[in-house]
Order: structure tokens, then sequence, then C-alpha cells
């Protein structure tokens, strides 16, 4: 008897019971193919998530950071300003004065844009690439979570000039080079 009254008591708040389980994860990604990272990095992660809100629309010079575990896409403007820039090799090869100039550009978009660490770590900055901090939390050298920018071919090279290529790297850090 009192085994059946269990059941029915057991029965009885199961039926009473209305669970509902959602989710509104969107997310399409499917990881992408990674990279090879170049100097500056461990390679890629694949394509990160939408962002909430769209970089470009900067509070008090910097964009909002996303949700955690978020990514903010890399900036639209970021091409058409690296361009604004004029290249010169004397300002490249062992000098920052391009990438100063590109990163100050940048700056006054976003505070989010800094250096790229090179790729024995944030002890020294990578002498061609620039990266762009997507991921919540303050810009402060070493974190990850970062766009990198590659805008100089063949740095110290015999071919060195202007470039532009673009990747997430999760594992990049990210630097103010003393600068700010």
């Amino acid at each position: 008897m009192a085994q059946r009254w269990m059941v029915l008591v057991a029965v009885v708040t199961l039926a009473a019971c209305n669970l509902t389980l959602t989710t509104t994860n969107t997310n399409t990604s499917t990881g992408g193919n990674g990279g090879a990272g170049g100097s500056g990095g461990s390679g890629g992660t694949g394509s990160p998530t939408s962002p909430t809100p769209t970089p470009g629309t900067p509070t008090n010079g910097r964009t909002p950071d996303p949700p955690v575990g978020g990514t903010l896409p890399l900036p639209t403007y970021t091409a058409d300003v690296v361009t604004t820039i004029p290249f010169t090799t004397a300002s490249t090869c062992l000098s920052f004065g391009y990438l100063d100039a590109v990163v100050d550009a940048l700056r006054s978009h976003d505070t989010r844009w800094g250096y790229a660490c090179g790729s024995s770590g944030c002890g020294a900055v990578s002498l061609d690439k620039i990266a762009y901090h997507a991921t919540a939390g303050a810009e402060t050298t070493g974190v990850v979570g970062n766009w990198i920018v590659d805008i100089i071919r063949d740095v110290c090279g015999p071919t060195s000039g202007p470039s532009f290529s673009a990747s997430y790297e999760a594992n990049t850090g990210w630097s103010s080079r003393g600068r700010f």
C-alpha cells in the first residue's frame, strides 16, 4: 500500500510539472579550418560568433564588450583606414613609424586597437601585425582573443610593402607597446 501511494504521489507530482527547455543559440559556426597563424600567433579558431554591439559604434571611444564568450567582428572600416596611411619602407623595418601611425588612426575609431604580440610572446611585439581586442575585458598586455591584421608584406625583406590579411586568433596576445 505504501509503495502504491508513493508511486501515485510521484505520478501526480511529475504530471503537475510543466518543464520546458529552450535554447537561443543561433551559432552556425563549424569551427573553421584553423590556420598557421604566421609569426604572430598559433592559428585561428574559425569564425567568431556575431557581436552585440557592432564595432564602429564605440561608447567613449571604445566599442562595448560583447557578451561573455562572444567575439566582436573585425570592424568594417579597418582596411579603409589602413590604406590612408602612407607606406615607406624606412618607417617599417626595425622601426614602428608605420605601425604607430596605423594604430593611432585606428584608435581614433576604437581604443580596442593595439599591437600583436610577437611569436615569442608579448616581450616583443610583431613588426608587421596589429591587433583588435575582440573579446570581453580590458585591453592589457597579453590579453588574448584578438583579430590579428598583417599590414606589411615581407617586413624587412626585398619585397616589403603594404598588405592586408586578417584572421581571428584566440591565442595571440595584444599589446600597447607601452604607448597607451
